[in-house]
């Protein structure tokens, strides 16, 4: 189980931190790899691998993200949370996500938005959903192997897999590597 408050903040400021930089240097300070840089100076930005919110969002801005080839969006949800999610292709400033298990608070959401052709959103790109409740033909992104293990599969810069076959255990989708 991970911490809660890690990945999810009332202030944008709390979900990015310091990342060290040690240029080849052991713990008492001393040169132990030769030609080794500290580099350029980072923040690593949370992300948040699991999307278990079960709330909509809306995305406040899309960013670079020094420590991975994809961009990241920042999200406000509705219960008043931030938090940094995997910009998917296609993710525009502006754009309402759901995050969570159940259609039916999904629809609820979308509603409460004003939104006008509900249906059309339900799978609009940057919404996280258990792949049981996707239609097959589906291109998905940040795809768990397990459930609550966390995305680890085509987590990549414009990287995508098809959603094509389900059976009562499990779900078989068309990686972009065959």
């Amino acid at each position: 189980m991970f911490r809660f408050s890690k990945f999810f903040s009332k202030n944008d400021k709390k979900l990015v931190y310091g990342y060290g930089l040690f240029g080849g240097r052991n713990v008492h300070g001393h040169l132990t790899a030769f030609r080794k840089g500290s580099g350029q100076k980072k923040k690593y930005r949370y992300i948040d691998f699991w999307r278990r919110v079960n709330a909509c969002g809306f995305v406040l801005k899309i960013s670079y993200d020094p420590f991975r080839s994809s961009k990241i969006a920042l999200v406000l949800y509705d219960n008043g949370l931030m938090g940094y999610i995997l910009a998917a292709t296609g993710l525009e400033v502006s754009s309402v996500v759901f995050s969570g298990d159940s259609l039916e608070i999904a629809k609820q959401c979308f509603l409460n938005y004003g939104e006008k052709n509900v249906y059309e959103l339900m799978y609009n790109i940057g919404n996280a959903y258990p792949l049981a409740l996707l239609p097959l033909g589906t291109m998905v992104n940040s795809v768990e192997l397990y459930p609550y293990a966390g995305s680890q599969l085509v987590r990549a810069a414009g990287s995508s897999a098809l959603f094509y076959k389900k059976s009562d255990t499990h779900a078989y989708l068309k990686l972009s590597s065959g």
